[in-house]
């Protein structure tokens, strides 16, 4: 009898379209997520990593197939309150990490004045976008010169890393520099990526050793009004 209540219960929790984070905001599965996909599971680690004030601006959380994720070629995105990420999930570590994401660029936008306005951060990454380019030229990648100084998502940056050089080949240029590859391509990657690390792996040291700046506002963003 066990056995059958406990399959009765996981049939339901597999087939369950609404859920909540924080018990205020609605998480929907528009699509279904693999079936050894948890999202309960990955709900209850997003309760106990993420400060609920960093959600304000979050209203819903959607996983599904949407044409603007496909349009684009992301997995996930932050648009209007809204929180939107494939169901196409190879497990809830990764499902985790791209709510993560999302939420750090909800924080960017809750904190864009704070973040921007002295310029620090801006001039963190400008700097080490220029020595990271410099070092790819100094290999022999040739790198256009439009893309030295943009702060701005670009594809034509994404792209050029991605298929022209190769985020393996790239890797080794950015140690030291940025805390992905992937945080090279623009001043809001730069953040979103320093936020993962400060909250998902759990290393601020880190962050703090890389990306000072960031850190100090990630720290400030934390602890509001201390």
């Amino acid at each position: 009898m066990s056995n059958y209540i406990k399959k009765s219960h996981n049939k339901v929790m597999t087939e369950r379209k609404e859920f909540t984070l924080f018990g205020t905001i609605s998480v929907f599965v528009k699509d279904p997520l693999p079936q050894d996909v948890k999202l309960t599971d990955v709900i209850m680690d997003l309760e106990d990593t993420i400060p609920p004030h960093f959600l304000y601006q979050v209203e819903t959380i959607l996983i599904g197939q949407f044409k603007e994720l496909q349009d684009r070629e992301i997995r996930g995105a932050y648009l209007d309150g809204g929180i939107y990420v494939t169901n196409e999930q190879p497990s809830e570590d990764q499902l985790f990490e791209d709510i993560v994401h999302e939420i750090a660029h909800s924080v960017e936008k809750m904190f864009e004045y704070e973040l921007y306005a002295d310029g620090s951060i801006e001039k963190e990454y400008i700097g080490k976008k220029i020595r990271f380019l410099d070092l790819l030229a100094a290999s022999g990648v040739n790198v256009p010169n439009r893309l030295r100084y943009e702060t701005e998502y670009s594809k034509m940056f994404d792209e050029f890393l991605f298929f022209q050089v190769g985020y393996e080949k790239v890797a080794p240029f950015t140690e030291g520099l940025f805390l992905t590859p992937y945080a090279s391509v623009s001043v809001s990657e730069y953040f979103a990526t320093a936020f993962e690390h400060y909250f998902v792996e759990s290393n601020s040291d880190y962050v703090k050793k890389i990306c000072p700046a960031l850190f100090n506002k990630i720290k400030e963003f934390e602890n509001p009004g201390e």
